[in-house]
């Protein structure tokens, strides 16, 4: 499993947020200022569609960060642990090429049974490994997306935003004005949230 398929499946469930729609019927009147990184732009407070920067959000967001760091690590012993077994194994196996050919018949066919056996094992090992780490990454990637869903309901209330979108390359989105984007506030918010948590 490679960390790789970690952070393409979480922009990919992050980038659901494109067509997740709030409806809220109040709006506000007064500008929100994006933070302290960058206090010279303002969001448009009457702006209805708005957009977060996954990339950003991603490579910033404190929640995502340690939860990748965690199966980073969790993958990284499962690989060591599969190929310890596989080097036990292949051990076995230059062994018995060894001493093969002075055993009968019926003892290398027992050994051959067994190491074939090993083998299949090794394998059903290898794929539950694999499939007890995608099915962790496909929880986290949506335990992801309602953390950061649910934050944006909160968030926009009160507020004119009616989509809220994700914007990073490659979603279709060629350009979208400073003017628009959350990002900071929204990150902000969501790592504040986040230490309250822990």
């Amino acid at each position: 499993m490679k960390q790789s398929n970690l952070i393409f499946n979480v922009i990919i469930a992050i980038a659901v947020v494109v067509l997740y729609i709030l409806h809220f019927t109040s709006s506000s009147t007064s500008p929100v200022f994006a933070g302290a990184s960058d206090s010279t732009r303002v969001v448009d407070a009457t702006a209805q569609t708005v957009y977060v920067n996954g990339d950003s959000l991603l490579e910033n967001y404190e929640y995502f960060k340690k939860a990748k760091k965690d199966f980073e690590t969790k993958t990284a012993l499962t690989e060591n642990e599969i190929t310890a077994k596989r080097t036990t194994l292949e051990r076995e196996f230059a062994n018995y090429q060894q001493t093969g050919a002075s055993l009968s018949t019926d003892q290398r066919a027992k050994i051959e049974e067994v190491l074939m056996r090993k083998e299949q094992e090794l394998r059903a090992f290898s794929e539950n490994a694999a499939a007890k780490l995608q099915e962790e990454q496909v929880k986290f990637n949506e335990k992801l997306f309602d953390k950061v869903s649910d934050y944006l309901k909160s968030h926009t209330k009160g507020k004119s935003y009616k989509i809220v979108m994700n914007y990073t390359k490659g979603t279709g989105i060629l350009y979208a004005s400073d003017s628009l984007d959350i990002t900071t506030e929204v990150l902000k918010g969501l790592n504040e949230q986040y230490k309250k948590e822990n």
